[in-house]
C-alpha cells in the first residue's frame, strides 16, 4: 500500500477553496484526515507561498493532531531541488487535491493497488450525468477503441468521465510536476496534464458508488456537503427515521456543526428536552400531554444528531457512545415515570383521577425497563464490548437465520421489532397522546416491556451457551 501522499496547493490558481470550512473542517484538513484514516502516514503539502501559515492552521486542527500521521508544508522552490524528498518518494506516491472530499474506504482501496512500474493510475468517476452542470469539473475523454486516455481539461465538450484529482504516481513524476508548479503559468495543471499522465503509461480505475470530489468551485462545495450529510444515514434506520426523522436531524446537524456543538453537548441538551417533556406529561391534562408528545418526538429526532455530528467531524469515542446510550435510556425512564403519574393526576373520559392502578402499572414498567437495560448492557459488554445497544439487534437478526424453535422465535421478534425502535415508538406515542389515549398506551407499554424482558433473558442465555461464555 502507498502510504505517502503529495498535495499541490496554490493561492494563485483558485485553490483558495482549500480553507473553506465544510462541516467543521477546512477542505485541505478534511482531505488529509480522510486519507490518514485510510492508512496514509506522510503528507507533503507543496505550496507556492504561505507554507508556514498553512502549517500553523493544520497544526491547530485538534482532530488532525490525534491521527498518527506526519504533515509537512514545503516551499515549491525548495522541493524542486530537494534530492532527499525525491529519494523518499522514489517508490511512488498518492497525489491528492488540496480540496478533496473523499470517502476514506475508497482511499484505502485505491492506495492498496499501486500501478505497474513507471506508470500512473487515475481515479475517475463515470457518473457524468449528476455533475455535468457543475463548474470546474476536470473532464476526461477515454478513447472508445483503445480504452486509453485521450483528452483532459475543464472545457471539453465531449467527455465520458471526470477525474477526481486522485492519482497513484511513480516517484520520477514528482520532479516533473514540481517544475511545472514552480513556473506557475496560468492553467499550469491543465496544460501539463497529458505531459504528466501520458496515454501510453496511464491507467485508470473508477470510484463506483463511493464519493470522491475535487471541490474546485463553491457549487461543488455545496454538493460535497450534501453528499457527506447523506453518507451518515444508516441502513438500519426504521421507517419513520428513514422517511422523516433523518431529514430533520441532518438539517439540525449541519447547523450544530457550524456553531461548534459537540456530540456530548447534543446528547445532554436532548436529555434536557426529555426532562421537559416528562415534567409536562407528569402534570396531567390533555394540552400538557400534547406538548409533551411533540417534545418527545423531537428528542427522537435530535437523538440522531449527536451520532451524525460525531461521524461528520471525526469526534467519535467509546465514552460518547455510552453517554448517548445513557441519555437515551434516561429519557425513556423519565417518560415511563411521567406517563402513570399524569394518568393518576388527570381525570378524563377513560380514567378516574387518583386511580392507584396506574401507579402499579408504572412500577411494573419501570422494573421491566430496568431489567431490559441490565440484560442488554450485560449482553453487549460480554459479547461485543461496545457501547451501542444496536449490536444486540444485529445478533438477533443473525440468530433468526438459524433453524429450530429459537430461530423461529427470533424471526417472529424481528417481524415486530420495529415497534421497539425509538423512531417508531416516539412517533406512535405522539399520535396516541394527541388522541387522548394515554390509558390504553400505559397498559400496552407495561405488557410489552414485561414480555420483552422474558425474551431478552432467553435470547442472552442461548447466545452465551452458543459462544461458550462462562456464567457471571
Amino acid at each position: 500500500m502507498v502510504t505517502q501522499a503529495v498535495m499541490f496547493t496554490s493561492r494563485g490558481d483558485g485553490s483558495a477553496l482549500r480553507e473553506r470550512v465544510v462541516l467543521g473542517h477546512p477542505l485541505i484538513a478534511r482531505a488529509i484526515i480522510s486519507s490518514a484514516r485510510a492508512g496514509v502516514k506522510e503528507f507533503f503539502v507543496v505550496c507556492d507561498e504561505g507554507a508556514d501559515e498553512l502549517a500553523a492552521m493544520l497544526d491547530a486542527n485538534k482532530v488532525l493532531a490525534k491521527h498518527d500521521c506526519v504533515v509537512q508544508c514545503l516551499s515549491a522552490t525548495k522541493c524542486a531541488s530537494d534530492a532527499k524528498l525525491a529519494k523518499k518518494l522514489s517508490a511512488g506516491f498518492l497525489l491528492i487535491p488540496d480540496t478533496a472530499v473523499v470517502k476514506q474506504e475508497l482511499v484505502a482501496r485505491f492506495a492498496a493497488r499501486p500501478p505497474a512500474k513507471g506508470s500512473s493510475l487515475l481515479l475517475l468517476d463515470s457518473d457524468t450525468r449528476s455533475i455535468r452542470e457543475y463548474d470546474g469539473i476536470w473532464r476526461v475523454r477515454l478513447d472508445e477503441k483503445s480504452g486509453k486516455l485521450a483528452e483532459a481539461g475543464r472545457d471539453l465538450d465531449a467527455w465520458n468521465a471526470s477525474w477526481t484529482g486522485l492519482a497513484l504516481c511513480p516517484g520520477q513524476l514528482l520532479g516533473k510536476i514540481v517544475q511545472e508548479f514552480v513556473k506557475r503559468p496560468e492553467g499550469w495543471y491543465e496544460k501539463s496534464f497529458l505531459k504528466f499522465f501520458t496515454p501510453a503509461t496511464t491507467g485508470f480505475t473508477y470510484c463506483a458508488q463511493d464519493y470522491a470530489i475535487n471541490v474546485c468551485s463553491p457549487q461543488l462545495a455545496e454538493r460535497a456537503e450534501k453528499i457527506l450529510l447523506n453518507s451518515v444515514r444508516k441502513a438500519t434506520d426504521g421507517f419513520v427515521s428513514r422517511n422523516f426523522n433523518r431529514y430533520v436531524s441532518l438539517f439540525l446537524s449541519r447547523w450544530l456543526i457550524r456553531v461548534g456543538a459537540s456530540p456530548n453537548f447534543i446528547s445532554g441538551a436532548n436529555l434536557l428536552l426529555g426532562v421537559m417533556a416528562s415534567v409536562l406529561l407528569g402534570m396531567g391534562g390533555h394540552l400538557e400531554a400534547i406538548i409533551a408528545a411533540l417534545l418527545f418526538q423531537f428528542t427522537s429526532i435530535v437523538d440522531g444528531s449527536d451520532g451524525e455530528v460525531a461521524k461528520l467531524t471525526w469526534t467519535m469515542s467509546p465514552n460518547g457512545a455510552w453517554i448517548d446510550t445513557i441519555c437515551d435510556q434516561l429519557t425513556y425512564v423519565m417518560f415511563f415515570v411521567a406517563l402513570p403519574l399524569g394518568l393518576y393526576f388527570d381525570k378524563t373520559v377513560l380514567t378516574e383521577g387518583g386511580n392507584p392502578l396506574f401507579i402499579v402499572l408504572g412500577g411494573v414498567t419501570l422494573l421491566a425497563f430496568g431489567a431490559m437495560f441490565w440484560l442488554m448492557s450485560r449482553y453487549v459488554k460480554r459479547v461485543r464490548g461496545e457501547g451501542s445497544m444496536l449490536q444486540i439487534i444485529k445478533d438477533i437478526e443473525e440468530s433468526a437465520k438459524q433453524p429450530g424453535l429459537g430461530g423461529l422465535v427470533d424471526r417472529m421478534v424481528m417481524k415486530i421489532s420495529f415497534i421497539f425502535r425509538r423512531d417508531f415508538f416516539a412517533f406512535a406515542t405522539m399520535i396516541v397522546l394527541i388522541a387522548g389515549l394515554s390509558a390504553p398506551l400505559m397498559w400496552l407499554i407495561s405488557s410489552l416491556c414485561t414480555i420483552q424482558v422474558g425474551y431478552l433473558w432467553l435470547f442472552s442465555q442461548r447466545r452465551f451457551r452458543m459462544l461458550g461464555l462462562r456464567k457471571r
